[in-house]
């Protein structure tokens, strides 16, 4: 039986809806089973409250392209640890060269 394209496209769409729901669930245990204090991912109120900065800084960072979130959902974005880390300490050493 073959299936019309109206038919194969509602298919195609459920099963992607199904596995974007797999990765989302995945990757919030993956945070929340963290086994470290410290998680590798940070919410914008995580990285905000860390690194004394406000979300408006934090958003223009995103913005200019100089951090990247993690989107578990259009409500759930985190960023890594590290990437924060590096970039201050990147910000910090062209302060200190200038």
């Amino acid at each position: 039986m073959q299936l019309s394209r109206s038919q194969q496209n509602t298919e195609y769409s459920l099963i992607f809806s199904h596995l974007g729901k797999m990765i989302e669930g995945t990757l919030s245990q993956m945070i929340e089973k963290s086994s470290s204090n410290e998680s590798e991912f940070l919410s914008y109120t995580e990285a905000c409250e860390l690194f004394k900065i406000s979300r408006i800084t934090l958003r223009r960072w995103i913005k200019k392209g100089k951090l990247k979130p993690i989107s578990l959902s259009p409500k759930k974005n985190y960023f890594k640890r590290s990437e924060i880390i590096d970039f201050i300490e990147a910000s910090q050493s062209q302060t200190v060269e200038r």
